[in-house]
């Protein structure tokens, strides 16, 4: 087992050519690799936790969907 931490930083463009805005992912996972004949390969990936952060703020990307549409009767 092997605990691990990933962060991954993308560069967004806004509305504002002259600005763009940063999106961080945070993920703690234990992997369990296992090792074949071709090599090392992920058995299992457990995620612990995970944040997202959108210019250094909480960012909850379900947030930006649309809202579901109305019923017709």
């Amino acid at each position: 087992d092997r605990s691990t931490t990933t962060h991954s930083v993308m560069v967004l463009p806004t509305k504002d050519p002259k600005k763009t805005s940063k999106m961080e992912t945070r993920v703690n996972s234990v992997d369990i690799l296992e090792k074949g004949s071709d090599g090392w390969k992920f058995k299992t990936i457990k995620v612990s936790d995970s944040k997202m952060l959108m210019d250094g703020k909480p960012f909850d990307p379900a947030a930006m969907a649309p809202p579901p549409a109305a019923k017709k009767p």
